[in-house]
């Protein structure tokens, strides 16, 4: 194997075990990650460490702080009910026209997308592949401003996805069902039923939320 392919291999490692440990509330909000300790612990050096976590903070999972180094994001509920309330608004009026405007050749990727999901058990695999599908639908509508807020709210929304995943009982069903209904609105060119289908997968979460908040559960 080139020593190129070696690296990436060792980056992807590196990147799915440490967003499957944060997803899965294996490494807790606030977990300080030593590159040293972190390549130690899966037995590679630090370079394909710093790279996945450079990802992971791109993806609002994690923060690097040039002080403190990489801190695993913590938790907000006022944070995440903003982030989804907004989303709640704005994503459906995307969809509503994504259902008028999007391609075929949009469609066959979000669709190969919603095909690797249903495949995928891994919650972290799957929480990154879910936030490529939202962003794949929101990226094909004429709107730049419209599209720009909805890139900042799925990043700053990833860790709250991750949350999301563990509160919810048979959380990828639950999400591939969601995606799957949006899909067959869109590819008839259904603006209503994109725009409800979109307004009921959030509003789910937010419903859920709360109530898991409230029990203590979350």
């Amino acid at each position: 194997m080139p020593p190129s392919e070696r690296a990436r291999t060792a980056y992807e490692f590196v990147l799915g075990r440490l967003r499957s440990a944060i997803i899965s509330g294996q490494i807790t909000g606030g977990t300080h990650l030593v590159q040293a300790a972190v390549a130690n612990e899966l037995g590679v050096s630090t370079t394909p460490v710093r790279e996945a976590l450079r990802q992971l903070a791109s993806e609002g999972i994690v923060e690097l702080d040039p002080q403190r180094g990489a801190v695993v994001k913590t938790a907000n509920l006022d944070e995440m009910l903003e982030i989804y309330d907004l989303r709640a608004l704005l994503e459906p009026r995307c969809m509503e026209m994504a259902a008028q405007q999007i391609s075929e050749e949009v469609l066959a990727a979000a669709e190969d997308l919603h095909r690797r999901m249903k495949a995928e058990h891994d919650l972290g695999a799957w929480a990154h592949l879910n936030r490529e599908f939202h962003q794949v639908l929101c990226n094909s509508v004429d709107s730049t401003r419209l599209v720009s807020i909805l890139q900042s709210l799925h990043a700053a929304n990833a860790l709250y996805v991750s949350i999301g995943l563990r509160i919810l009982t048979h959380p990828l069903e639950a999400g591939n069902r969601d995606h799957r209904d949006l899909l067959n609105a869109l590819r008839k060119g259904d603006s209503t039923a994109a725009a409800s289908v979109s307004r009921a997968h959030i509003q789910a979460t937010i419903d859920l939320t709360k109530a898991a908040h409230q029990s203590g559960t979350a």
